[in-house]
């Protein structure tokens, strides 16, 4: 018995892993490696937690999966034509999001085959040194700012020690424990380390964020154009999906039909219909609560939240407002929901996705958490596509109604 066989054999025996993959056949195609476990496949290790519907709807692939040279190819065309476009029409979050999503795709490539590992070294790199550089640039502006006081210097300090800490994850000691600490497994492969490195990364931005906020908000009001425009939301719903894609290994590790599955794309049932308007009017009416309550016992925190919405959605209009939802709705659900709760869990997962909206106060961002946890359960207990519809309707809702600090 092969020394794979071997231990695919043991954990049979023992406590078992839902999803693993089976070993591969005795006559293997040249080229071919066994698929070890990857952020989308959920273990029943103790320290494993992806629970309920989120753990059924993962689809382990086969032990050959697609060819990962065609599907490279593709990925690094997807990542030149696209980041070109984003940088040639000021659509950064797009050329940074198509990237990343690329960088992905050559972890779960190095996974299967340790021929792409340099590849996939070539794009962790470049974020391990662009998250030093910009978390350095960060404590830098941020020292340097006039009025500093307690926050602003905390911000500055913890700015310049994810600087360091940035620049350290290329240890692979450290990325390995930090990818135990963030996905609770014992399974150690590229795109968990990679994925590690991005989590660690948005939340250390949170309090720098904060503090950098009220400057940046007084330089993008001078903009002449508005702060969200068709560009810029298509743009986002395009670059958060294509992150979701490389996120689960599109092309490399999966297949269409796999992907769909792993993302937890399904056709809504009858009875998800009901769940579906029960979600909108508990978001809704949660926003309102929260709203209220901000705008009577912290009307300060409630002015600078409906000052942000309002520079975000207050022209966008009918047709703005139908778009915003969409690409809102689309893009971060697939990310947040699709691609990364399987593997985060529900709870962590909605506290990434509030620490990516720093643009609010802590309260809108506690209601942002409050939020991406009801989306988190209506994920888990029937599919992504529900949460899509929810948070598209309910963003649509709030941007009419430009209502507090609720909008994601």
């Amino acid at each position: 018995m092969s020394p794979y066989a071997r231990r695919m054999h043991d954990s049979n025996q023992g406590a078992g892993e839902e999803g693993t993959p089976p070993p591969p056949p005795a006559e293997a195609p040249a080229g071919s490696a066994p698929i070890p476990p990857d952020p989308g496949v959920p273990d029943t290790s103790p320290l494993s937690h992806a629970t309920g519907a989120a753990a059924e709807a993962v689809t382990a692939p086969g032990p050959e999966g697609p060819p990962i040279a065609q599907g490279l190819r593709i990925w690094l065309v997807l990542i030149g034509v696209m980041g070109l476009f984003g940088l040639l029409f000021e659509q950064a979050e797009l050329a940074l999001m198509v990237t990343l999503g690329g960088a992905f795709a050559a972890a779960h490539a190095a996974d299967r085959d340790p021929a792409y590992r340099p590849l996939h070294l070539l794009l962790t790199g470049v974020y391990v040194v662009g998250g030093t550089v910009f978390f350095a640039g960060l404590a830098l502006w941020l020292a340097t700012q006039t009025g500093t006081g307690p926050l602003r210097s905390l911000a500055a300090g913890i700015a310049g020690g994810a600087a360091v800490l940035s620049l350290l994850t290329a240890l692979r000691p450290l990325s390995d424990g930090m990818a135990s600490a963030v996905f609770r497994t014992l399974h150690q492969t590229h795109t968990l380390r990679l994925g590690g490195r991005i989590v660690l990364m948005v939340l250390l931005f949170v309090v720098p964020g904060w503090a950098a906020v009220p400057s940046l908000l007084e330089i993008l009001a001078e903009r002449p154009r508005p702060l969200l425009d068709t560009g810029q939301l298509l743009g986002s719903m395009v670059g958060l999906t294509l992150l979701a894609l490389g996120g689960v290994g599109f092309l490399v590790r999966r297949d269409l039909k796999a992907t769909v599955e792993r993302l937890g794309l399904r056709m809504p049932r009858p009875a998800h219909y009901a769940v579906m308007a029960a979600g909108v009017v508990t978001l809704y009416l949660l926003n309102v609560g929260v709203e209220a309550v901000q705008r009577t016992w912290l009307p300060a925190l409630w002015e600078q939240d409906q000052r942000v919405n309002e520079m975000m959605a207050g022209g966008l209009g009918l047709g703005g407002g139908l778009l915003l939802g969409v690409c809102a709705g689309v893009g971060e659900e697939l990310a947040m929901r699709g691609a990364l709760q399987p593997r985060l869990g529900l709870v962590f997962t909605a506290v990434v996705f509030a620490a990516l909206h720093v643009h609010y106060s802590w309260v809108g961002m506690a209601t942002i958490l409050l939020l991406g946890v009801v989306l988190g359960v209506i994920r888990e207990r029937t599919s992504t596509t529900i949460a899509i519809l929810v948070h598209t309707i309910y963003d649509i809702l709030a941007v009419m109604t430009t209502t507090g600090s609720g909008g994601t």
